[in-house]
């Protein structure tokens, strides 16, 4: 489960507006909503709200714009890495693959040469 330490959440410190924050469940917010597929921004930010009040996380109704904006910026940035990660796994897949290749035509010659 990703943001938890022995099946609890995690909280993470963000700047919201002036003050910090502690929320609980931050990175567990950021994925559910990630794996939603949504990308109209107001809805991500509404959402990305919700999930982190299921958390028990307090949000005063006068706070409301000033979280969702911290919590898109906290949304980008973790698209941006799960895009990086991706593409990591992507290139060792390749890497992987061509190692192979390589060993099994390696393998090849020498049975041929035999």
């Amino acid at each position: 489960m990703p943001g938890s330490c022995c099946g609890k959440p995690i909280v993470t410190i963000i700047k919201v507006g002036s003050s910090e924050a502690g929320i609980l469940g931050l990175e567990e917010s950021l994925h559910n909503v990630y794996v939603t597929g949504i990308t109209d921004e107001e809805q991500i930010k509404s959402d990305l709200l919700n999930q982190i009040r299921k958390f028990g996380n307090y949000v005063a109704t006068s706070s409301e714009s000033d979280y969702k904006k911290t919590l898109l910026n906290e949304y980008r940035r973790y698209v941006e890495h799960m895009k990086n990660e991706s593409s990591d796994r992507q290139v060792n897949t390749r890497v992987e693959a061509a190692a192979a290749a390589e060993h099994t035509q390696r393998r090849w010659f020498r049975l041929k040469g035999s």
